[in-house]
């Protein structure tokens, strides 16, 4: 079982985004695990994750079956309580359900210790849109609850209930027709090798426009994450994640990103790394720099012109002409070796011009 379990580990670390490998991973624990609470820790986990992503019914329906499983009516309540207040794909259904559980349970048995302990007035607070996340404590079906207030009816304070939920659910709904659109348009949403059509592409820059002017940081990375598992081997992607991390001050995030472009997903693209190495530069990591431009030369496209290019002008920026001249008169020597290099002429084209512009002499050139 430990070697089952190090397998989902490392799964839910190489795609810890993705829905179904969290779904795999929570039904492997219901199968395994007798204790209630190991389980319901690693559904969180995974709903820390991908519980926002409009596509992640799977898992909380998976969730849901648990706790209607055991009968945990409060927890129930609280998961819908949840899923209501962002768009989902399956927002209605979750909405008329808890409806239905609504109906069929008494109220005492729905609500959470915190619920049935708060006043009259922070429930309607609630209502007016500022409903925290419902925490759910392990002895929370063991205690009995005390009425919210004594003047109301039980039929007043479930319509009190059930009203507070309308309200999430409709706020829910109204981002929903702002997304509906991008959401609908998006044909392939896990990874595959075969190239993504053009509008497909051309969606997710949409999207994440979108979602980067609402301006909810949580928002932006978690479809900055989605959007990589279906775009995963396009570096243009994975760019615009590390600038947009850059900018909104999130260099830990930019620099994971950057990570797993550069080492695991795309690594085998010349564009990324040169982008890591402008990247490092404009953030003082000189070794850094080099290193992936050593990449380049060395493994990943030997002789790339804009590698070389590239290259130069950055070791001139620090003052190291000699290393700047060095790597094109390698490269040219490289070519020259070569029977029929049709880089050659680019090369010699653009060291002349290199020459010309340090040197400020057309003879130099």
């Amino acid at each position: 079982m430990d070697k089952v379990v190090e397998v989902y580990e490392r799964a839910v670390q190489g795609v810890t985004y993705s829905v179904d490998i969290w779904v795999l991973y929570c039904s492997f624990a219901i199968e395994t695990y007798g204790d209630p609470e190991t389980i319901r820790r690693l559904f969180e986990r995974g709903l820390a994750y991908v519980g926002t992503d409009y596509l992640s019914f799977p898992l909380w329906d998976k969730y849901i079956e648990y706790e209607y499983m055991h009968q945990e009516w409060s927890r129930l309540a609280a998961i819908y309580t949840r899923i209501l207040e962002n768009p989902n794909q399956q927002l209605d259904r979750y909405f008329n359900s808890f409806k239905e559980l609504a109906a069929s349970r008494p109220l005492s048995e729905l609500r959470t210790v915190e619920e049935a302990a708060a006043p009259a007035s922070d429930m309607v607070s609630e209502a007016d849109g500022q409903v925290n996340e419902v925490v759910v404590h392990s002895d929370a079906a063991e205690q009995t609850p005390k009425p919210i207030s004594a003047g109301s009816t039980d039929a007043e304070e479930l319509e009190k209930y059930v009203a507070i939920r309308e309200e999430l659910y409709k706020k829910a709904k109204e981002f929903n027709s702002k997304i509906l659109g991008f959401e609908t348009a998006i044909r392939r949403p896990y990874f595959h090798a075969r190239p993504l059509n053009v509008a497909e592409l051309e969606n997710w820059h949409n999207y994440l426009d979108f979602i980067e002017s609402e301006g909810d940081l949580n928002k932006v990375v978690k479809l900055y994450e989605r959007c990589l598992i279906a775009c995963a081997s396009y570096p243009e992607y994975w760019i615009r994640y590390v600038l947009c991390m850059e900018a909104s001050g999130s260099m830990d995030l930019a620099d994971n990103a950057l990570a797993r472009a550069t080492q695991v997903f795309v690594k085998r693209q010349p564009e990324i790394h040169l982008f890591a190495a402008r990247f490092k530069e404009q953030n003082g990591d000189i070794p850094g720099a080099r290193a992936a431009y050593q990449l380049v030369h060395n493994e990943i496209s030997p002789g790339f012109l804009e590698a070389i290019i590239k290259h130069a002008n950055m070791e001139r920026r620090l003052g190291k002409l000699e290393d700047a001249f060095s790597l094109y008169e390698q490269a040219i020597a490289i070519e020259k070796g070569k029977e029929h290099s049709q880089t050659l002429p680019m090369m010699y084209a653009q060291y002349s011009r290199f020459s010309y512009l340090v040197g400020g002499s057309a003879c130099d050139a």
